[in-house]
């Protein structure tokens, strides 16, 4: 609801209803001829035909069908669509998913360094992430500086071929 903004005087409501009272009368006071007699007698007769019709049948069973089952019907209908075209595919795994969200040159980066071993290209793709063979581990702890953490993994015979390793590097 809006507020006017200015303000109506008393005086000139009064003048407003005097107005509206003197068009009144001059239309004659009598506003429309009175129904004739049969309107009347014939009224409950009406009202109950009219009632039947309503409550029969036919009318309840259009009533429903338009009510509840049209909707029901539409509303399964559009959730099978739903179902059918709005699914994404589960493709690969979330590795992958989040590989294809890098941008286009770490990509490329990624499937140079991995194409430069024996495995295909896009195998870094497919690759389990939490399949990690313990050549690849030690790998890891010793560029990253970790040796005592390496020692402490490794068996006594893998740190005597260590040892091997490491000494066959200095001759």
């Amino acid at each position: 609801m809006k507020f006017r903004s200015d303000k109506v005087s008393d005086q000139q409501e009064r003048e407003v209803v005097e107005a509206v009272r003197a068009l009144s009368a001059l239309g004659g006071g009598e506003s429309s001829p009175a129904p004739p007699a049969h309107y009347w007698s014939n009224m409950i007769v009406r009202v109950n035909n009219r009632v039947d019709e309503l409550t029969s049948g036919k009318a309840l069973s259009i009533s429903w069908a338009l009510r509840v089952a049209l909707p029901g019907v539409v509303a399964i209908v559009s959730f099978l669509i739903g179902l059918h075209y709005y699914v994404p595919e589960e493709t690969g795994t979330a590795l992958t998913t989040v590989v294809y969200d890098l941008s286009e040159e770490m990509l490329d980066s990624m499937l140079v360094l991995s194409s430069t071993d024996d495995e295909p290209a896009d195998a870094i793709l497919y690759a389990d992430p939490f399949e990690v063979s313990g050549a690849e581990i030690s790998e890891y702890l010793i560029s990253t500086g970790r040796i005592a953490g390496l020692i402490d993994a490794l068996s006594d015979d893998q740190v005597g071929e260590l040892l091997a390793s490491l000494d066959s590097y200095t001759n």
